[in-house]
């Protein structure tokens, strides 16, 4: 499914909400039990339910549908705004890479700094 700006938000819905899969009471399940305050999700695909719980996540996929719906941060920030469950700002941050390939996440991590409402662009690279 390619997308555009109009649909980031219908995306979602259509993986995750409309089909009740958004799993937000494990995430929550596991933020009560572990005291979690970040997360890192890889093969996160557009599911963005940690950051309703979680209010640092870092998400990474390489899907290309997965890199153009981040780059729609400010819709998505709302979304995460309206259904969060902690007081704080979210903070998020998205790579589009493969999180298969060990390599390219510790270039990732090493090479650039996670900062609020960061998205990658797997096609640019830092030196």
């Amino acid at each position: 499914m390619t997308i555009n700006k109009k649909d980031v938000i219908q995306l979602y819905k259509k993986y995750y909400s409309d089909r009740e899969n958004e799993q937000v009471d494990l995430f929550q399940l596991l933020e009560q039990e572990f005291s979690i305050v970040n997360a890192i999700y890889p093969g996160s695909y557009v599911q963005i339910s940690p950051a309703f719980v979680f209010p640092q996540v870092v998400f990474i996929d390489a899907d290309k549908n997965a890199i153009k719906f981040f780059k729609d941060i400010g819709r998505i920030i709302n979304l995460i705004n309206s259904r969060k469950d902690y007081d704080a700002t979210p903070n998020i941050a998205f790579y589009g890479i493969d999180y298969n390939n060990p390599r390219a996440i510790a270039y990732k991590f090493t090479r650039s700094k996670l900062t609020s409402l960061n998205t990658h662009d797997p096609n640019q690279q830092k030196a």
